[in-house]
């Protein structure tokens, strides 16, 4: 049987400010799990669900003192860059 959550909030009826938090972002400030879900009364590990959900392979998660929620430099769309055409092989 599955254990019940105690003394935290569903995780699908929070909502963050992602204009703020993809402001601190941009300016490669670190945004900290552990702060965000001390706010929203959530687990860590459910916002960062939230986190990859959102920014996929973009979000990176660092830990220690230095740790937090970071975006990795020199990507700034959301889809992966497509691979060049393979040019069709002549009949021989």
């Amino acid at each position: 049987m599955a254990r019940t959550r105690k003394n935290t909030v569903n995780p699908n009826s929070i909502t963050l400010d992602w204009a703020s938090i993809e402001a601190t972002l941009n300016t490669g400030a670190r945004v900290s799990l552990s702060s965000l879900a001390k706010t929203h009364n959530v687990f860590p590990i459910d916002l960062r669900k939230i986190f990859q959900a959102r920014y996929g392979d973009r979000v990176i998660f660092r830990r220690g003192r230095s740790g937090g929620v970071y975006l990795k430099t020199g990507s700034t769309s959301t889809a992966p860059a497509s691979a060049p055409a393979e040019p069709a092989l002549a009949a021989a």
